[in-house]
């Protein structure tokens, strides 16, 4: 699994819990940035140090599909943050919500397919080396702990002194 993919998904649910905090906007907004911040200095290492072992199991074809794996995962994510600007753009001009046309809708499920289509090519080679990628997160295990205290101490320093703490 490559360094984008597990990080994206530790990420993910770390920002899920950042949005299910209750409390103004600029709070959860400076908590997110601090997590943020964990994580880049703290875990993306970890990881990075990881996929790099893991590596060393692929293939030199299974390596290049990689690349352009991410090549066009880069440039759809670029192309998709474009569109998304451009549409805060038009609301903020306007005070709708703009509503997508045929063409803008066809747009995205292509987008969508093609996200999926590279995804299930890197879920392929993902699956062919799936034992070597247990053993390198079975590596990162205690530190997960580690992070995941990190992480819920930055949220409490950010949680507002009238909310209930939660378990």
């Amino acid at each position: 699994m490559s360094k984008p993919s597990i990080f994206l998904l530790g990420f993910m649910i770390m920002l899920g819990v950042l949005r299910a905090q209750d409390g103004p906007p600029p709070q959860r907004k400076e908590a997110r940035e601090a997590v943020k911040a964990y994580v880049s200095t703290n875990v993306l290492p970890a990881i990075s140090e990881q996929r790099y072992k893991l590596d060393a199991y692929l293939s030199a074809d299974e390596q290049t599909s990689l690349a352009v794996i991410r090549a066009e995962l880069a440039e759809l994510k670029e192309g998709r943050k474009v569109k998304r600007q451009e549409k805060r753009a038009a609301f903020k001009e306007s005070g709708e919500r703009p509503v997508p046309t045929e063409e803008e809708r066809a747009e995205m499920k292509a987008s969508a397919k093609t996200l999926r289509l590279l995804m299930t090519r890197a879920w392929e080679i993902a699956d062919a080396h799936e034992a070597e990628i247990e053993t390198l997160l079975a590596e990162l295990a205690p530190q997960k702990e580690i992070w995941k205290e990190g992480i819920k101490s930055i949220l409490k320093d950010y949680r507002p002194d009238d909310m209930p703490e939660r378990v």
